[in-house]
């Protein structure tokens, strides 16, 4: 009877120090995840949209990598997106400049002839003058209303502004996410 006992108590100790063994196992193995997750979510923060979580295991804690890496990379694609439009917007703001100065310049010079020396000039002169001015203005209004088009269609969608962003959150609704596509994994 008492070497059932001294096998109970041996199994016990066995099972009790394997349950340890493990929950530090699992312990080291989530708190070096964890290191991994400041470090990349640090590197993100300061600007390295690139930074992304190494995914060799698959388990639960992996499945979660790889929804994040797939966040940073819509995060990094939307960024490139905006770059590229600030881009285009600046080059067509460069070439309407530049179309507007032309006839700015144009209808400068016809009004100044007019004024300075207006009584020098023949009364058709003086009309050809004032006809040329009134196409000027025509073909300024124009580009005003496409410009004012063109505000209303290319209104960016996201303004360029940092701002602190509440990672937590972000993580949480992500492992809500995962948790209603993949409802077996824990």
């Amino acid at each position: 009877q008492h070497a059932g006992y001294y096998t109970f108590v041996i199994m016990a100790a066995a099972v009790l120090l394997a349950s340890a063994l493990a929950m530090a196992l699992l312990f080291w193995s989530f708190r070096d995840r964890a290191e991994m997750a400041k470090e990349i979510l640090l590197r993100m923060q300061k600007g390295d949209l690139k930074a992304r979580f190494p995914t060799t295991r698959m388990d639960e804690v992996g499945q979660m990598m790889v929804l994040f890496n797939q966040m940073g990379d819509e995060i990094e694609r939307l960024v490139e997106s905006l770059k590229k439009n600030e881009t285009h917007r600046l080059e067509l703001m460069q070439s309407l400049t530049h179309d507007l100065r032309t006839p700015v310049s144009s209808l400068r010079n016809l009004i100044e002839t007019l004024r300075f020396e207006d009584k020098r000039l023949e009364p058709k002169a003086k009309v050809e003058l004032m006809d040329l001015a009134y196409q000027e203005t025509e073909y300024l209004t124009r580009l005003v209303e496409d410009l004012l088009f063109l505000a209303l269609v290319l209104e960016p969608k996201y303004k360029d502004e940092t701002g602190q962003v509440a990672m937590h959150d972000v993580i949480e609704a992500q492992m809500a996410a995962a948790s209603a596509t993949h409802p077996k994994v824990q």
